[in-house]
């Protein structure tokens, strides 16, 4: 029997945490979209109100007579005791504890109930006591540690004096994030090897399952010990998920810069060959199948492209384009913050005077509306490893279905003028819905950076 929790119950844990106090805060129904999407993925948006509609008919059916904590309790219990029917559709006891302290937390305010709660989650998921202790030290520390690195990022102090408190908050937090990565992970590892999905995979989180494998020594198989992928698909990336501390306590330390997943890890020393501001901040990533250079930094109203003005980019896009570049999608409207956005994507020959196909590469340029700033991320996806999966598999599918023809005629077309022909045009395996058939290529990549930037800051 599976000892994971079924995801979409799951969901119930961290609402009924957030409505424990009968007050519903911002800051946590934000972190309740967050790990939602993090642990559903594109599924999160179809039983979201369901599950959000399943509570609230609890909560409503509770009187002034009735008590509140003891009636969560009961129907918290009922949503914890349903386990999932596979590990692709459930999350890991100590992964769920986590992020319900995350929640609660959020706010900067663990209050008396909220503790009720996760003490009580605590016991009926048989979590240990010393683990749960830790859990809560960890979130705590790291609330203090990046508190002091924001206060220290808007110092006026010269920058030889703060340096060294930065680099000494850095350590501190690099050492969280690996103390609570391994605290979940070690559920895992001291499971038995049936409990792992017995496919071995490559493991991409750099997790302390490595460090552990002269502990466990040939107790376990590889693929019990390669738990990257496997085991945690409830949780999918453990790393990123006890990483994503910091942002999720950060709505007591709120700030007009843009967050980026976990994943995108934060490069300090800027290339010598770009100018870039003061204030640019610059991110990498890399997946196997995608290369990611990120840029981040405000920019005035002047300097700033009109949100209101997409056609107009559409049409400067289309004067500019040249036989190596073209237009995948032009989007604007307003971010989950309430500030506009406006964004485009191009994609390009990767080498375009080389006669060996070397992958394309798709660039990104948004603005969007912080608090009372623009903030400008500039971005490019590198295609790398085996290039052009994702059109060799759609264009047969399409071919099956007669939308395009073995000459590839409609295949590629402008998204926006069927009439215009100029340059490297988009082709129907760039359509978004063909995202899922490869989430690891550039564009779905980016795809989903730009969906978390507007729908998380």
């Amino acid at each position: 029997m599976s000892i994971l929790i079924d995801k979409t119950n799951a969901l119930k844990a961290f609402y009924y945490i957030i409505t424990i106090d009968g007050v519903i805060d911002d800051n946590e129904l934000e972190q309740f979209d967050q790990i939602g999407r993090e642990i559903l993925q594109e599924h999160y948006d179809e039983v979201k109100d369901t599950v959000i509609s399943e509570c609230n008919a609890v909560l409503s059916s509770i009187s002034e007579d009735e008590n509140r904590y003891d009636i969560i309790v009961e129907n918290l219990d009922k949503a914890l005791s349903e386990k999932a029917d596979s590990d692709e559709n459930g999350i890991w006891p100590r992964f769920l504890l986590w992020n319900m302290l995350a929640i609660a937390y959020c706010d900067n305010d663990f209050s008396e109930n909220e503790k009720r709660l996760t003490d009580h989650t605590a016991r009926m998921l048989n979590i240990d006591k010393s683990v749960y202790t830790e859990m809560i030290q960890y979130i705590s520390t790291a609330i203090a540690v990046q508190k002091e690195l924001e206060e220290l990022e808007t110092s006026d102090r010269p920058y030889s004096e703060i340096r060294p408190l930065v680099e000494e908050n850095e350590k501190r937090k690099a050492a969280i994030i690996r103390g609570a990565t391994e605290l979940i992970e070690d559920e895992m590892i001291m499971l038995p090897v049936e409990h792992v999905e017995h496919k071995k995979k490559e493991n991409k989180l750099g997790m302390a399952v490595a460090a552990q494998g002269k502990k466990i020594g040939d107790a376990l198989s590889p693929a019990a010990q390669n738990v990257g992928k496997a085991a945690a698909n409830g949780a999918k990336n453990l790393k990123d998920g006890a990483g994503k501390l910091f942002s999720k306590v950060k709505g007591a330390i709120q700030n007009n810069s843009v967050s980026l997943p976990e994943k995108y890890v934060k490069i300090k020393k800027k290339p010598d060959d770009m100018e870039l501001p003061k204030d640019a901040v610059i991110y990498g990533m890399d997946n196997g199948s995608t290369n990611a250079l990120v840029i981040c930094f405000s920019v005035t109203e002047n300097e700033s492209v009109d949100f209101d003005n997409r056609e107009g980019i559409i049409d400067a896009l289309h004067q500019d384009i040249n036989e190596h570049t073209g237009i995948i999608e032009v989007k604007s409207g307003v971010a989950k913050n309430g500030g506009k956005y406006i964004y485009h994507i191009l994609k390009r020959h990767t080498y375009p005077e080389s006669e060996i196909p070397m992958g394309n590469s798709y660039s990104m340029n948004l603005n969007i509306q912080i608090g009372n700033t623009i903030q400008f991320v500039n971005c490019d996806f590198q295609e790398i490893g085996m290039t052009g999966l994702r059109e060799s598999i759609v264009f047969p599918i399409l071919m099956k279905a007669g939308k395009v023809g073995d000459d590839f005629s409609g295949w590629s077309e402008d998204p926006y003028d069927k009439e215009y022909t100029k340059g490297f045009l988009m082709n129907q395996s760039e359509t978004e819905e063909f995202d899922k058939v490869a989430p690891e290529h550039p564009l779905s990549e980016l795809r989903r950076l730009a969906n978390y930037i507007i729908g998380t800051n």
